[in-house]
C-alpha cells in the first residue's frame, strides 16, 4: 500500500522468461505454468474488467446525482417565497440530518448514497437554495429508468461479449499454452 498507493493487493507473478521454453523436468516447472497461465487470464481481462470500472462509476455518480437533485429540490421547497430567506436558509442546513433523513425514507433512497453532512452544508451555505431550479420530474424519470433497465442491460452486454471472447481465447491459449513468452517472430 505504500510503494503504490491502492487498498488493493497487488499480484506478483514468478516465472521462467527465457528465450527456451523450460525443461519439463525443471522443480518449477508447474508453478511456472500455472503462473504463466494466470497471467494470460488476467491480462485478457483487462477490457471486460476496465469497462465494469466504468459502468460502476457511472452508477455511483448518477446515484449521487439522484440523491443532490432529491436534497435540493426538498430544502428549496421549504423555502420562502421572499421574506427570511436567509434565516430559513440556515435552520434548514443546521437541520441537514434530518431533512437527509426524510428525503431517503420520501424517495427511498440508501443512505451510503447521501453526501457528507458538513461539506454538503458549506457548498449550501455558499449557494442560494431559492435560485435553484425546480426538479424536473422527466429528468428524474429518465435518470432513475436508466439506473433500473438502462445499465443492466449494459451490463448483460458485457457479460455475453465476455463468453464470445472467452471462447475465442481459449482457443488461442491452447496454442500458447506450450511456450507462453516464446516470441512469435513478429
Amino acid at each position: 500500500g505504500k510503494v503504490v498507493r491502492t487498498p488493493e493487493v497487488l499480484r506478483v507473478y514468478i516465472g521462467s522468461f527465457w528465450d527456451k521454453p523450460l525443461d519439463e523436468s525443471h522443480d518449477c516447472y508447474n508453478l511456472f505454468h500455472n503462473e504463466a497461465a494466470d497471467l494470460i487470464s488476467d491480462l485478457n481481462s483487462l477490457p471486460r474488467n476496465s469497462a465494469l470500472r466504468k459502468i460502476n462509476e457511472l452508477v455511483k455518480r448518477a446515484r449521487l446525482a439522484r440523491v443532490h437533485a432529491y436534497i435540493v429540490s426538498s430544502l428549496r421547497s421549504q423555502m420562502p417565497s421572499f421574506m427570511g430567506l436567509k434565516k430559513k436558509q440556515e435552520k434548514l442546513l443546521d437541520d441537514l440530518p434530518t431533512q437527509f433523513q426524510r428525503v431517503a425514507k420520501q424517495h427511498n433512497l440508501p443512505t451510503g448514497d447521501f453526501p457528507n453532512i458538513p461539506r454538503f452544508r458549506g457548498i449550501l451555505s455558499n449557494l442560494e437554495l431559492s435560485k435553484f431550479p425546480k426538479l424536473s420530474d422527466k429528468m428524474m424519470n429518465k435518470l432513475n429508468q436508466s439506473l433500473a433497465q438502462e445499465i443492466p442491460a449494459l451490463m448483460n452486454l458485457i457479460s455475453a461479449t465476455e463468453v464470445v471472447t472467452s471462447e475465442k481465447n481459449y482457443r488461442s491459449e491452447e496454442k500458447r499454452r506450450r511456450k507462453p513468452f516464446l516470441s512469435t517472430g513478429r
